[in-house]
C-alpha cells in the first residue's frame, strides 16, 4: 500500500516503517536554554547583561547558557556580545 503513495525520503523511516520528524535545532535543550535561545537577536549580537533582562535569568546562568549554546553552534559572539548563530 505504501507504494501507491510515490517517492518518499528513504532516510525519514526507520526499519520498522514508522515515520519521524526531523530533529529541529532546539531539541534537547533545557528550559533555561530555550529561554536564552528566544532572547538572542539573530543580526547584531547584544551583552550578556540585556539577555539577562530578556529572558528573565540571572547573568550567571545566561553565561553558562551561552556556553552550552556555542558549543551546540546556536550562539556566536561577535564584536557587540551575543547573537543567533546562522544556520548553515
Amino acid at each position: 500500500m505504501v507504494e501507491l503513495l510515490g517517492p518518499f525520503d528513504a532516510g525519514a523511516m526507520p526499519g520498522n516503517g514508522e515515520w519521524q520528524a526531523p530533529l529541529a535545532d532546539h531539541d534537547g535543550l533545557g528550559v533555561e536554554e530555550l529561554l536564552l535561545l528566544d532572547a538572542l537577536p539573530v543580526r547584531q549580537g547584544v551583552p550578556a547583561r540585556k539577555l539577562a533582562v530578556v529572558a528573565g535569568l540571572p547573568v550567571q546562568r545566561v553565561l553558562a547558557g551561552l556556553g552550552r549554546l556555542e558549543l551546540n553552534s546556536l550562539a556566536v559572539q561577535d564584536g557587540t556580545g551575543w547573537r543567533r548563530a546562522r544556520r548553515q
